[in-house]
């Protein structure tokens, strides 16, 4: 069952492995709009390569609420090409809140070595309340292992139970992804996530993102 309302927080983790990048990478560049109302859902993905080295078999997989959409595959994406792709659904019990969306990019460089890519964000449906909570995390470096810490500040007047939840791209591991924890008024609390590298190239960067939900 959907939680009827549900007030996300997404937080950006960025992780380093260490040493120089190659010269030519490919950087995926995204931006999603989602407008919800009147029992239907509509996403909009654009998917930019705004690297200097192409990108071939890209499939971008979207998840939001119960929806889950892949894009046709791209045999390749050159350099400054851009693609988009359109979600639209009906939803006639479309639950009142704000919900997370995550895009992950999956693809290979021209070698064939599979990579990925994620994005994570929210939404907003009807009737939803602005978050009372604010969140950070630290940039970090991934050798083999990694931990990232984030933390959350509950700015209500009440206590807050608080769901964390970790998205990652496809090179990196953690065994346990999510917590859930009392944050009373005024109170900062922390989580911290350990990471493995399992397919990371040196000198690559990467996008971890963590949800903080009431």
């Amino acid at each position: 069952m959907r939680p009827q309302a549900f007030l996300p927080a997404i937080v950006l983790c960025l992780l380093l492995a260490p040493l120089p990048a190659r010269a030519d990478v490919v950087v995926l560049q995204t931006s999603v709009t989602v407008t919800a109302g009147a029992g239907e859902l509509t996403a909009t993905a654009q998917v930019a390569n705004v690297g200097d080295a192409a990108a071939f078999d890209l499939i971008a997989r979207m998840a939001l609420l119960d929806l889950r959409l892949a894009s046709p595959e791209q045999k390749e994406l050159g350099v400054q090409k851009s693609f988009s792709f359109l979600l639209h659904q009906e939803v006639p019990d479309l639950p009142r809140g704000s919900f997370p969306l995550v895009l992950l990019m999956e693809y290979t460089d021209e070698t064939g070595y599979p990579l990925s890519a994620l994005h994570c964000g929210a939404f907003d449906t009807p009737g939803a309340r602005p978050a009372r909570i604010e969140v950070q995390c630290e940039k970090a470096e991934l050798a083999d292992n990694a931990a990232i810490t984030a933390s959350v500040q509950n700015d209500s007047d009440r206590a807050l139970d608080i769901t964390s939840t970790l998205y990652l791209p496809r090179e990196i591991l953690s065994k346990e992804r999510r917590n859930v924890f009392l944050v009373k008024p005024g109170e900062r609390r922390s989580v911290t996530f350990d990471l493995k590298n399992l397919t990371a190239l040196p000198g690559s960067e990467h996008s971890v993102f963590v949800a903080f939900e009431y």
